[in-house]
């Protein structure tokens, strides 16, 4: 059922999106094959993933695991999750889970993860976001 609610939730952010900015994409290689071209999709992970053995039929698992197994089967080379942090956390998806920032199966699949994961607040992404928008006009030379 939590599938097919993320199905749903995709299905509806794809709607509100501008025109052809967000598409369903169906399976991980439909994804891969977008993101290789340049696109935004949103990943559908129903039905796709009912049966995946790494993802246990509870809400041990949620759309951190999901996305952390999405990370690993296209081997992206990071993963950052957005969260509201109530303080700041070690680097550690153990302590992640403790502090209930992230699911109880994440930590495990983290361990078969080899690359960075990172979990940042929306202050942290609007300062990134604000210095992605200067490295145009630095290229430029309108940058102060």
């Amino acid at each position: 059922m939590a599938l097919m609610a993320m199905n749903q939730t995709a299905l509806a952010f794809a709607a509100l999106a501008p025109a052809d900015s967000l598409s369903p994409a169906r399976d991980e290689e439909d994804l891969a094959r977008r993101l290789q071209r340049g696109e935004s999709a949103l990943f559908l992970p129903w039905p796709a993933w009912a049966a995946l053995p790494e993802l246990p039929p509870s809400w041990e698992a949620t759309s951190d695991s999901i996305a952390l197994l999405l990370a690993q089967k296209l081997a992206l080379p990071l993963l950052i999750l957005k969260r509201a942090l109530p303080q700041a956390l070690p680097e550690n998806p153990a302590a992640w889970a403790a502090a209930g920032v992230v699911d109880p199966l994440f930590p495990r699949l983290a361990r078969t993860f080899p690359h960075p994961l990172v979990l940042r607040d929306e202050a942290w992404l609007r300062e990134i976001g604000a210095r992605a928008a200067l490295v145009p006009q630095i290229r430029s030379g309108e940058a102060a």
